[in-house]
């Protein structure tokens, strides 16, 4: 309704200036109206004025509403989420670090997409879904700490610029039994930790590790390769449900800029680690050496708060997304309207709204029993396949609609978009919702846990780390829209420096205009600018030298201070690689501003856009 308000004011101040003029040219008239310049005396009249200003301020919302209808259509094909509210956030862990030893013998996985239901009282029960996987294991991070200087044995041969160290001890809850019994191959862990030491371990992590190496019982041995992977870029990692049109880095782009603690997360190859270990070990150390991080660096002073309580286990984000019956819809052949609104019982709409219509079929008594005929939607990239071919539903979201609706209207069409004759029947409607707002204002951190798993996990609590976030609707109408679509065609040229603000429009696309971080994130793109360049690429047919770009991105690095640089420098590299083809590259180089420094080199990626 908050859309519908200026052109209500816009209507009736016309109408007002309509009826002035009217007044001065035919005063008699008018005087029968009792309309005086822009006031009318005769309260039903100013009753009638006022109504006829709100059905033309409908229409005239209608009107500019339709004008999107290509883009709509088009987004919802391609980017659904584009148009779709962004739900709340959070991460949630299951806590066993309190059992008692050897109460967890064995390892149990709580799968992406669980559902999750809240247990605050006196409250409506919010639904979640997992989107990493979180494992409940027999082994537990022992200890964590910053060396300084790095102490290891004279025997191994560290680079000459290593100073420093993150120190991780591993170790098996599990009487007597060694780690590699444990059936655990990778750990997942999650930062807890303030924003600014995250962001810090983080990036010293996956900036800064210049080798590794293993100590279990008085042996040290070096790894060959740093056992360490950043999460949260892989499909099976995403936040958002993608359409399988949907090319990563836009999804990433939406999930950076609306929920970036989904990739606080790194994974521990536990299995390079027992590999390197003396057989049933049960307690190793992973120290990952650091290059050039001198004690009297802010990052050193910082992660000297380092310990082993800001690395957790058993954690993974989860979102405001949950599954739902609609309530039947009645279906007459001699009703005029095709169009019925989706209504979900015993959630108001105040505390839920549809996040996403899923599956529409129509079920008719026959004689010989029930038929079922499947609708597909109208705007899809299979349209016009065998499933549901002929019939189709159309959804439209009604943002006037008030507090008695849920706000979605599903026509039921035909394949020219005409509304469908059928037998009488009834409609039965699966969709995703969300609950708005209401996650923001859960408790968290209780102690007997926050949420419930439907499918059990053990006795072990469920608990939110941070407060979900807020929910907010999809800012993208008309303008914004074209700006969106125009960006789906990306271009390497565009890669200079009179390019930059272009890059930085596509980027305030997926950011909320009130959102300062934001806006401070890209506003710290200080440089842009590309060049040709050569690399040895493997693919899972073949290798091959190809040719492609050297994107160089100049970041003042304060502006990633409480976010960190590799993370923000990942998304970047995922959306340039849209900008060639399948049989060239991007490698992405970052430089800081203040020192004019190479400080992270990305691996090429092979480029994503089609031949043909």
């Amino acid at each position: 309704m908050e859309k519908l308000l200026p052109y209500f004011e816009r209507e009736l101040s016309q109408l007002r200036r309509m009826g002035a003029e009217f007044a001065g040219r035919y005063p008699q008239l008018a005087g029968n109206l009792q309309i005086r310049g822009e006031t009318c005396a005769d309260h039903h009249v100013e009753r009638l004025i006022q109504s006829c200003a709100f059905l033309n301020a409908s229409v005239a919302k209608r009107l500019d509403d339709g004008h999107s209808g290509f883009t709509e259509a088009l987004l919802g094909m391609l980017y659904p989420h584009h148009l779709r509210p962004m739900p709340s956030c959070s991460i949630a862990r299951i806590d066993y670090s309190e059992a008692p030893k050897n109460s967890v013998s064995s390892v149990t996985v709580l799968p992406r997409g669980a559902s999750l239901k809240s247990l605050a009282p006196n409250t409506v029960s919010c639904g979640f879904r997992t989107v990493y996987d979180a494992t409940v294991a027999p082994v537990a991070i022992g200890a964590a700490w910053f060396e300084p200087h790095i102490q290891v044995p004279s025997t191994i041969a560290l680079p000459p610029d290593a100073s420093a160290a993150i120190c991780i001890t591993i170790e098996s809850t599990g009487v007597a039994r060694g780690l590699e019994l444990q059936g655990l191959g990778t750990m997942r862990v999650f930062i807890n930790a303030d924003a600014t030491l995250r962001a810090t371990l983080r990036d010293v992590l996956f900036m800064r590790t210049a080798c590794a190496c293993v100590e279990a019982g008085g042996q040290w041995r070096m790894l060959a390769k740093p056992p360490i992977a950043p999460v949260g870029f892989a499909d099976d990692e995403a936040l958002l449900p993608a359409a399988p049109s949907e090319h990563r880095a836009y999804r990433l782009l939406s999930e950076y800029f609306a929920f970036p603690e989904k990739f606080d997360f790194f994974d521990i190859d536990l299995g390079a680690l027992i590999a390197a270990s003396p057989v049933d070990c049960t307690r190793l150390t992973l120290r990952l050496a650091l290059a050039d991080v001198r004690p009297a660096t802010p990052a050193a002073r910082l992660l000297r708060t380092l310990t082993e309580a800001n690395l957790v286990l058993g954690c993974t984000p989860i979102i405001n997304l949950f599954e739902k019956a609609a309530k039947p819809m009645l279906i007459r052949a001699a009703a005029a309207c095709r169009s019925y609104p989706v209504v979900l019982d015993a959630l108001p709409p105040g505390d839920c709204e549809i996040y996403s219509v899923d599956a529409v079929q129509l079920v008719r008594k026959q004689q010989q029993g029930s038929s079922i005929q499947d609708f597909a939607p109208y705007y899809s990239l299979r349209q016009g396949s065998s499933s549901g071919k002929g019939h189709y539903w159309l959804e439209h979201r009604d943002d006037l609609g008030g507090a008695t609706d849920h706000g979605v209207v599903l026509t039921l069409v035909d394949q020219e978009l005409s509304p469908l004759r059928m037998e009488d029947g009834t409609a039965s409607v699966q969709v995703t919702c969300i609950n708005r707002n209401l996650p923001q204002n859960l408790q968290y951190g209780r102690p007997d846990g926050d949420l419930r798993a439907v499918k059990s996990t053990g006795n072990f609590p469920i608990r939110m780390l941070r407060r979900p976030t807020m929910s907010h609707p999809q800012a993208l109408h008309g303008n914004s829209q074209w700006g969106l679509i125009a960006h789906l065609a990306p271009n390497h040229r565009t890669l200079t420096q009179e390019g930059l603000p272009a890059l930085a429009a596509t980027l305030r696309l997926y950011a909320q205009h009130d959102n300062a971080t934001a806006q401070h994130l890209i506003e710290g793109i200080t440089g842009l600018s590309h060049r040709p360049a050569t690399a040895w690429m493997r693919t899972a047919s073949d290798s091959a030298y190809l040719r492609g770009i050297e994107v160089t991105v100049t970041l003042d690095e304060a502006a990633y201070a409480d976010t960190g640089v590799h993370v923000f420098a990942q998304v970047l590299d995922h959306l340039f690689s849209l900008t060639v083809h399948l049989n060239s590259y991007t490698q992405v180089v970052i430089v800081s501003q203040a020192s004019g420094k190479e400080v992270l080199r990305c691996a090429p990626r092979g480029g994503a856009l089609p031949l043909a």
